[in-house]
């Protein structure tokens, strides 16, 4: 889905309102984010993969197309950049959230496999030198 603009300063105008809607959306992620409470960031992240995507159209047809926006008036232009610059905050926020919470989760996953290294070095069966033998007992289906 791309933006139907009038002309230049409506295109502007889209794409800041754009901007400040996925930046919004965002910060409210972040917020989720850093509060532990993961899942319910789930809507959010759908409708921020689709706003995105459209985001992303859009740069791509001024880059191939300038004049879609070098037309425009210098205060619309101005609003835009100001937009983009308070999306490029928000994200190196997120992005460093999102690092906060996978060098957290990492450290759990290398907690667990180090229990679980522990816990297999642990021989098991009978015999000498054996520690913490644990009996078993088979049935004529075994």
């Amino acid at each position: 889905m791309a933006l139907i603009a009038s002309d230049a300063d409506d295109r502007c105008d889209q794409l800041a309102l754009l901007s400040e809607r996925l930046a919004g959306l965002i910060d409210e992620e972040t917020a989720l984010y850093r509060a532990g409470r993961y899942r319910e960031a789930a809507p959010i992240v759908a409708e921020k993969g689709k706003l995105t995507a459209v985001y992303q159209m859009e740069l791509r047809r001024i880059g191939q197309q300038r004049d879609l926006i070098e037309t425009a008036s210098q205060a619309a232009r101005d609003a835009l950049r100001l937009a983009t610059e308070r999306l490029r905050e928000v994200l190196a926020r997120h992005e460093a959230a999102l690092k906060r919470a996978r060098d957290l989760t990492d450290g759990l996953v290398q907690a667990i496999a180090e229990e679980v290294r522990a816990e297999a070095h642990v021989p098991l069966g009978y015999g000498g030198g054996v520690a913490n033998a644990r009996p078993i007992a088979l049935d004529a289906l075994a």
